[in-house]
């Protein structure tokens, strides 16, 4: 992902070969005009963006969550240049798809993202079929 994804990155930390790995630290900023300097940096016009849902299956509970309402502030800043996505919990099927139908027509979400091997299930899992 260095070499193909990142590689703006790398160039500006002029990494010697095997010193890729080095490309994450450079990853993350701390503010939304802070990515979109770094997007420009590195010629990058969009980027794909996604609620986050981590599910912690010991304690049947979401370990970290972005709510639709934090993903619009950033929306309002981010001038068209985000094709912003939903999350889905197949543990919380009604008011996960209530969520999302918020999220398109609310704010103009354009996606859903899940995974369901995080929810510790399988991609067949009845849990998946609402979505």
């Amino acid at each position: 992902m260095a070499v193909t994804t990142f590689p703006g990155i790398r160039r500006r930390l002029v990494l010697k070969p095997g010193e890729e790995w080095e490309v994450s630290a450079g990853l993350g900023k701390s503010s939304v005009k802070g990515m979109f300097a770094e997007m420009d940096e590195i010629w990058v016009e969009h980027v794909f963006m996604e609620q986050t849902m981590m599910w912690l299956g010991r304690e049947s509970r979401l370990l970290q969550y972005v709510s639709i309402e934090t993903m619009a502030k950033i929306i309002e800043e981010s001038n068209g240049r985000v094709v912003w996505g939903a999350g889905y919990n197949p543990f919380r099927i009604k008011e996960s798809i209530q969520e999302i139908e918020r999220a398109v027509n609310g704010y103009g979400f354009e996606h859903v993202l899940f995974h369901p091997i995080p929810f510790g299930l399988v991609t067949n899992d009845k849990k998946c079929y609402p979505l």
